[in-house]
């Protein structure tokens, strides 16, 4: 289930890009505290505030036209054109915080990623005269059975993956099923991208009550059984 990608070669080029325009006196457009992105083309949004005249809570709408990942990054500027990090926050459309906050910096190539469901939402930023946001959407197959009696099942050698969306309860789980038809050794290869700490459990013969496996946030692991069960 191992993937690797690499979300940050687009961050710093879009960002200066962006901050350029602002610095040379291109201002975006706000109504009230509510703000639209500007698609930007391939599932990338922006917008950019050099008014200077708004420093509290700013709402970026955002619409996801399908589940799977939005992964944020900005900069905050000062008047004199230098950069530091931003805090974000990802709500839902009545403007519940959906996450902790989390700090995004482009210039050090920090940005923050969320797994969420189709439908709209709302970044939250707050006390920025002048700053450059940028998000961007990435599709993603939620293979996960919302159950333990709808598990889907791996095949041998094969990846699968799963979306854990953003405000889903702490006790919402995805589970997988694997099926091994002799007394063999397992080996398991796990990822996870995003905010937060996940917990990953095995059960089965050996393990009726569960065991974690391990907890990993933007990470990877290999797992090997010493004397798996049928």
């Amino acid at each position: 289930m191992k993937t690797k990608r690499n979300n940050k070669r687009w961050l710093p080029m879009l960002l200066l890009s962006m901050l350029m325009a602002v610095l040379f006196g291109m201002s975006a457009l706000a109504a009230g505290n509510v703000v639209d992105m500007k698609d930007e083309g391939k599932g990338i949004y922006s917008y950019s505030e050099f008014s200077g005249t708004n420093t509290g809570d700013v709402y970026h709408k955002i619409t996801m036209p399908y589940s799977g990942d939005v992964i944020i990054t900005g900069n905050a500027i000062t008047s004199l054109g230098s950069t530091y990090s931003m805090r974000v926050v990802l709500c839902n459309t009545k403007g519940t915080e959906l996450t902790d906050a989390a700090y995004v910096d482009s210039n050090g190539e920090k940005a923050i990623l969320y797994g969420v469901k189709k439908g709209t939402y709302y970044i939250k930023t707050t006390g920025n005269k002048y700053y450059a946001l940028v998000a961007k959407i990435e599709k993603r197959t939620d293979k996960g059975g919302t159950r333990k009696n709808k598990a889907t099942t791996i095949k041998h050698k094969k990846q699968i993956m799963g979306v854990m969306p953003a405000g889903e309860k702490a006790s919402a789980a995805d589970w997988y099923k694997i099926k091994m038809p002799k007394k063999k050794k397992l080996e398991l290869s796990i990822s996870q991208e995003g905010s937060g700490a996940f917990q990953f459990y095995l059960y089965g013969p050996s393990y009726k009550k569960g065991i974690r496996i391990d907890t990993l946030e933007n990470a990877s692991g290999k797992y090997t059984s010493i004397d798996a069960r049928t």
